[in-house]
């Protein structure tokens, strides 16, 4: 596995998972990493004492701490810091001391007291030499009789072991929920605060409440952001560990509401919302349902359309709202409802005539309109012989059922010779 030292890398795969990159993962004892079994090449003392602040001890079977990290470089600092201002009231169990700018480094393993002669060390003598144990520092400086010998110039301390927490916000912002960890079963409530982990160690991160109910919205992943550093909306984000040493970062799932957006028709005197409506361009069957994550826009669109011989023209939404097309930004579910006016189809084979014979009554008849609703309303025009064509005049309005009706004031003559007589009979809608 490839090393990357002091930098967090993460992943997020969809959107959803992240896997936050703090070096190689280390099966015990190996740690840290990387190590060497060189058996006392140059820099032995090193390895030594950087294992022994692992936890590692030179009579270990597997990797002793003699042998465990070689490097002839000094001590790494992705694991350690250094403290170049010696002081030696700071000193603690787990430091290392370096003598003569790092020509030499030892393990702190006791400290009875803030003293030369209190601060026990443990060392490698020399480059791969004799492990010694117990020696006070003051004996390590004056080199009595054990090969060592110079000055402490700097100590270096282990960076702690690091904890972080990790929580969602969801669309109400709340930090609710489930967050995973590692693929830990059961996943564990957000917000959630990691034991100690190794510095440099691997661990996945999964927003888990994607496409989860909550408060009567699913839940649709945004981003991952941490709280110390700039939001990413990146796919790939790098984030530098290396001023990680202190506090808990917080990992943030950010989360958006989904809405359910429904889009539908109301005709006066049609049962249930048929027809068509137009919904981001795309004309759909009516009512249709969009889902719309919180932030976003959605298009509707009402369509002037013939139902069961009723041209239906658009009216007004049941909000009020009077454009036939709307842009909006949701911010719940909601639903969209179009009202119409209802206008009777013409019919082709409306056949309005005349069926009464010279000497009756003058009657006609019609062709039945093809919506139950619709009801006729006959007029009349009357031209008197000599004079002119007057206005027109409702005689009746009549049932949907009714397709003939009789005008009693006049009888049909077999030519113009009194007056001349104009009707028609218009359908119209009653609902």
């Amino acid at each position: 596995m490839k090393t990357i030292k002091c930098s967090i890398i993460f992943f997020v795969f969809g959107l959803l998972y992240t896997t936050i990159l703090i070096g190689q993962s280390l099966p015990y004892p190996h740690n840290p990493a990387p190590h060497n079994h060189d058996n006392g090449s140059t820099g032995n003392c090193y390895g030594y004492a950087a294992a022994r602040a692992f936890g590692l001890l030179d009579n270990d079977s597997q990797c002793p701490a003699k042998s465990a990290f070689s490097t002839a470089g000094g001590i790494p600092d992705q694991h350690f810091i250094q403290d170049t201002s010696w002081d030696i009231t700071e000193v603690s169990v787990g430091d290392i001391i370096a003598f003569n700018n790092n020509s030499h480094v030892a393990y702190v393993a006791i400290v009875n007291s803030q003293t030369e002669t209190g601060i026990v060390l443990h060392q490698v003598e020399n480059d791969g030499g004799n492990l010694t144990t117990d020696l006070t520092l003051y004996k390590t400086i004056r080199g009595d009789g054990i090969g060592e010998q110079g000055n402490p110039t700097s100590r270096w301390y282990k960076k702690a072991a690091l904890k972080m927490t990790i929580q969602n916000e969801l669309g109400d912002n709340s930090d609710e929920g489930k967050i995973g960890f590692d693929g830990n079963e059961p996943e564990p409530d957000s917000p959630f605060t990691t034991p100690a982990l190794f510095w440099e160690s691997e661990h996945d991160l999964d927003a888990v409440m994607e496409g989860q109910a909550h408060g009567g919205y699913i839940q649709r992943f945004k981003r991952w952001k941490k709280s110390e550093i700039t939001e990413s909306t990146n796919k790939l984000w790098e984030d530098k560990l290396v001023n990680w040493n202190s506090g808990i970062p917080t990992f943030v799932a950010e989360f958006d509401n989904e809405y359910n957006i429904t889009a539908r028709n109301s005709f006066t005197g049609v049962s249930g919302y048929p027809g068509t409506i137009k919904v981001d361009g795309s004309t759909e069957n009516s009512p249709h349902t969009e889902q719309i994550v919180d932030g976003n826009e959605i298009e509707i669109q009402a369509l002037t359309q013939t139902i069961n011989h009723i041209i239906y023209s658009f009216d007004e939404w049941s909000d009020g709202t009077q454009t036939a097309t709307r842009t909006e930004s949701p911010t719940d579910h909601e639903t969209y409802t179009a009202e119409f006016i209802g206008k009777p189809k013409q019919m082709n084979n409306y056949n309005l005539h005349v069926s009464s014979t010279p000497g009756q009554y003058i009657q006609f008849s019609w062709n039945q309109h093809g919506n139950s609703n619709v009801q006729y309303r006959v007029y009349r025009r009357v031209k008197p012989a000599g004079g002119s064509l007057g206005p027109e005049v409702l005689k009746a309005t009549l049932s949907h059922s009714t397709t003939s009706w009789t005008d009693y004031d006049y009888l049909m003559t077999s030519s113009y010779t009194e007056d001349l007589l104009q009707y028609d009979a218009r359908a119209y809608y009653t609902t």
